[in-house]
């Protein structure tokens, strides 16, 4: 065990009582597995014991101020062996589902179905708030939409913050991803980029606005503003207006549209009151039937559509190369019919030893 990594343990593992089944994700700094003990399920988080400094114990300090419905669950946390420890673990609910990426990709939702999801959102970002805590990494691969009942719930709070918690980064900017960045991030980024003591402190307006991009995203197919990899691009996030959701896609309903916008505002003040003002913001909204067709054409003819990425593999190439070209692919996916043949033909006989036909996946 003193050589093993932390991806590669083996179902039977017994990590602080809780029984590795099977690996279901792993980054740099560590892996999740599915878990099991006393009959029930887990997510079980391993990280190394060794240089992974206050993050993992900042992550269960958000998650144990916190009981929510929209927000991972808390369960155990320890340290693995108990003589010489080696590893963090951390056991979480294991929320059955996938992740938004992935369910809005292949579901193809309403307006109405998003507005659904976000509320939920809104109200898990809100009871991190209260419990004067931010999340910092707001994005389609950090929140999973429940299986059994369709709720969204945000994931991995390990880049969180929360109030008095020490510094753990020397950069200017706190962890994120570049994309979800604020205008009000970028600009002080900008403004203080050559000083070694300047630090942009997040606020819950940073969150909100990293909301305002996936729900743009869930809306449009595209983000409101390239990654802000140059000069051009930041300038972009900070001073221009995104084009509107309604004008990108005629099927996003205005109201939902300007709400969009709201929380995409270059004003920090201008995204509204906090996360439970958006949930009744959302609340309000008049729908008519308008708002229950999908959000994009269900029905894509197979050979026009590439063969996609699966599960973390999809949402990290999307993340690292952006939108795919062409138009959007969701929803279901319709396979031509064979074209009939003129007149009844016998049947071939049977090669022995012929060929056979694979499809290779990426993983």
């Amino acid at each position: 065990m003193n050589g093993q990594h932390f991806a590669d343990l083996l179902p039977g593992t017994d990590v602080g009582g809780f029984i590795v089944e099977t690996l279901l994700g792993q980054g740099a700094s560590g892996a999740v597995y599915r878990a099991r003990r006393g009959g029930e399920s887990f997510a079980l988080k391993l990280q190394s014991h060794v240089g992974v400094g206050g993050w993992a114990e900042r992550e269960v300090s958000i998650l144990m101020r916190l009981e929510h419905p929209n927000v991972v669950g808390f369960r155990h946390c320890g340290l693995h062996p108990e003589r010489q420890p080696k590893w963090f673990y951390l056991a979480m609910e294991l929320v059955e589902g996938r992740t938004l990426y992935r369910w809005v990709r292949e579901e193809n939702p309403s307006a109405r179905r998003v507005a659904a999801l976000m509320r939920d959102l809104a109200r898990g970002l809100d009871a991190l708030h209260a419990g004067l805590a931010l999340h910092r990494d707001i994005k389609e691969s950090n929140i999973q939409v429940r299986e059994a009942t369709g709720q969204a719930v945000l994931l991995d709070v390990g880049v969180g913050h929360y109030a008095g918690a020490p510094r753990l980064t020397q950069g200017i900017l706190p962890p994120g991803t570049p994309q979800y960045r604020s205008p009000e991030s970028l600009a002080f980024l900008r403004e203080h980029g050559r000083r070694e003591d300047a630090h942009y402190e997040a606020t819950r307006a940073d969150d909100l606005y990293a909301l305002g991009v996936v729900l743009y995203w869930m809306l449009t197919d595209r983000r409101p503003f390239e990654s802000p990899d140059t000069a051009t691009e930041v300038h972009a996030v900070i001073h221009e207006p995104p084009v509107s959701p309604h004008e990108r896609n005629s099927r996003v309903p205005e109201d939902l549209s300007l709400l969009c916008l709201r929380l995409l505002a270059k004003q920090p003040e201008e995204r509204g009151k906090g996360a439970r003002a958006l949930d009744d913001a959302l609340g309000a909204l008049v729908m008519d039937g308008a708002w229950d067709a999908p959000l994009f054409p269900d029905v894509v003819e197979a050979p026009l559509a590439p063969v996609p990425l699966e599960g973390a593999a999809a949402d990290d190439a999307w993340m690292e190369h952006g939108e795919e070209p062409g138009p959007p692919r969701r929803g279901k996916v319709l396979v031509p019919p064979a074209m009939p043949w003129p007149a009844p033909v016998p049947p071939l006989p049977v090669c022995r030893g012929g060929m056979a036909w694979k499809r290779w996946g990426l993983f």
